[in-house]
């Protein structure tokens, strides 16, 4: 059995010029922007200790994808992980700091949209601090 564990959190859009983009059409048109690396989060988990245990129950898996609400002014971010078997609360919380972290300074540090009409728009992960929410981001967890 796989067990799917997804964060969601909040993403802005800013254009080349470092404004915030609120515009519905533009956000629905950058929704689908994938790094043109399209990185693994599991790829740069620790060997060791709590995260190599985490990296051991995780399947190459973590990417961060974006999704538009018509009539929010962020995109809806998220990194799904798959897992070979339940996690502890402790690999859990371990898991939901990584991925933060890979969201500010890791892998969503420099997103750019490469090509098209919207090159060089930013996708900016957004942190607690800037949600207002301790518990951010949100955990779903779903067995398949």
């Amino acid at each position: 059995m796989t067990i799917r564990y997804c964060f969601l959190g909040w993403a802005a859009v800013f254009d080349p010029g470092g404004n915030h983009v609120r515009d519905s059409e533009i956000l629905a048109s950058v929704q689908h922007f994938v790094d043109d690396e399209d990185l693994y989060a599991t790829d740069f988990l620790a060997d060791s200790g709590l995260e190599g245990s985490i990296r051991n129950a995780l399947h190459r898996s973590g990417q961060i994808r974006f999704t538009y609400h018509l009539g929010d002014e962020l995109l809806q971010l998220r990194t799904e992980y798959r897992a070979m078997r339940e996690l502890t609360d402790d690999e859990i919380q371990c898991l939901k700091t990584y991925t933060k972290g890979q969201w500010s300074d890791g892998m969503g540090e420099c997103l750019f949209v490469a090509h098209g009409e919207y090159k060089d728009y930013k996708l900016q992960p957004l942190d607690e601090s800037e949600i207002g929410d301790q518990n951010y981001p949100t955990l779903e967890v779903k067995p398949e």
